[in-house]
């Protein structure tokens, strides 16, 4: 593990930041870890930050600080997103809520509190499931901790699979994100990450949700929802018959999310 004090690119990682959410993080031990951190290391724009915290108890006392109006339902509506967009340069909005994440926008940046876990940082990476994430930014203390290799893989643009990651079916997703920004995966990391999957122990449809749902991946949502319910939450999950959801779920015509995933928060 490697730390280090970078101001620069610290300035750049925090410069578009609204100073409350800045204060805030800074006085309840909050950080920002992941693809935020990524691209202030590469240059590139950054989309959303990911804000993690070691207790419960400041991740809850940083949300009520941010006072979010919840507007979940208007931001599934693709003709309120601009609107909803213009509103938080006067309120912070709460446009989406999964059991592991709230993902709101301040001031026309999009924001996500990780609920899944409240770790230190040096934990929290071997949750991650590449290596050029296993990066984080302390507020409070101004430094970066960096995964060993971190540096290294960045550099060469390469995917770095590990096997310990909460959600690696997910992960399957984000390899199109990073090979869309140029990144590469050689065959023997996607064995690694086929064994992972299959070493998921998937007993119902709620262990099936959790998996599908990860931290965060918005344009599932519809289908999740579904698995949440009572007929399938605790339901035996069976290949055949959930294949045959899926394939449902992905032939609706009105499925605006899967047609436009870009608006998948993880983005």
């Amino acid at each position: 593990m490697i730390q280090q004090i970078n101001n620069r690119i610290a300035g750049r990682l925090l410069r578009i930041i609204d100073k409350s959410i800045y204060d805030n993080l800074k006085k309840y031990n909050g950080y920002i870890a992941g693809g935020a951190v990524l691209s202030s290391f590469t240059g590139k724009k950054i989309n959303d930050f990911d804000l993690y915290f070691t207790t419960k108890e400041d991740a809850t006392l940083f949300t009520e600080s941010m006072k979010l109006k919840d507007k979940c339902t208007k931001w599934k509506d693709f003709g309120n997103r601009e609107k909803i967009k213009l509103d938080s340069y006067k309120n912070n909005i709460l446009f989406f809520e999964t059991d592991n994440s709230l993902t709101f926008m301040a001031k026309g940046q999009k924001y996500q509190i990780i609920t899944a876990f409240y770790l230190p940082m040096e934990e929290l990476f071997k949750k991650y499931d590449f290596t050029i994430c296993m990066a984080g930014y302390s507020i409070a203390n101004n430094i970066f901790y960096l995964y060993d290799t971190f540096l290294e893989d960045v550099a060469d643009k390469r995917l770095k699979f590990n096997i310990g990651t909460e959600y690696p079916i997910c992960s399957l997703l984000r390899v199109l994100k990073y090979q869309r920004k140029g990144y590469v995966i050689n065959g023997l990391e996607m064995i690694k990450m086929a064994l992972t999957i299959h070493h998921l122990d998937i007993e119902n449809y709620g262990d099936l949700k959790k998996q599908l749902q990860g931290i965060d991946t918005l344009f599932l949502k519809e289908l999740t929802d579904t698995l949440s319910n009572n007929d399938y939450k605790e339901k035996k999950f069976q290949f055949d018959e959930f294949l045959k959801m899926f394939d449902d779920y992905l032939s609706n015509a009105e499925n605006s999310f899967f047609k436009d995933y870009n608006e998948d928060p993880e983005e």
